[in-house]
């Protein structure tokens, strides 16, 4: 298989906030680079299919579409919750990204994100953010 540019692996988690914070946000979803370490928040008041597809697009045309050539591989990594419906599995796959799932109960399949949520839910427990 020949690939012209990096090869990118992305990893997702959603999870809940405990307390909602300024704008009334209840859910966040991560976006972690497995090559960069770099952390994408994505804020939403609710969890439905239509915020996450909202937030779906939005990281699509700023981060991927941004940050990668055609031919690269990008992987988006994930539970098997809220990015496993049909319409996010169709929109990623006219967008030329593959989704891998971790098993349930498994979070150490996805130890990026689970940190980076961790991280910031002591941040957010502590009043830091």
């Amino acid at each position: 298989m020949d690939v012209s540019g990096p090869y990118t692996v992305e990893s997702i988690v959603y999870n809940n906030i405990d307390n909602a914070k300024k704008g009334g946000n209840k859910y966040m979803i991560i976006f972690v680079d497995s090559a960069t370490r770099i952390i994408m928040i994505y804020f939403s008041k609710n969890r439905d299919d239509k915020s996450i597809m909202e937030i779906i697009k939005q990281f699509d045309s700023s981060v991927l579409s941004s940050f990668t050539l055609d031919g690269d591989i990008v992987f988006i990594q994930s539970d098997n919750g809220e990015m496993d419906t049909k319409q996010v599995r169709c929109y990623l796959r006219r967008a030329n990204v593959l989704q891998r799932f971790t098993y349930p109960y498994h979070s150490d399949m996805n130890p990026l994100a689970e940190r980076a949520f961790r991280t910031i839910a002591e941040m957010v427990s502590q009043g830091v953010c």
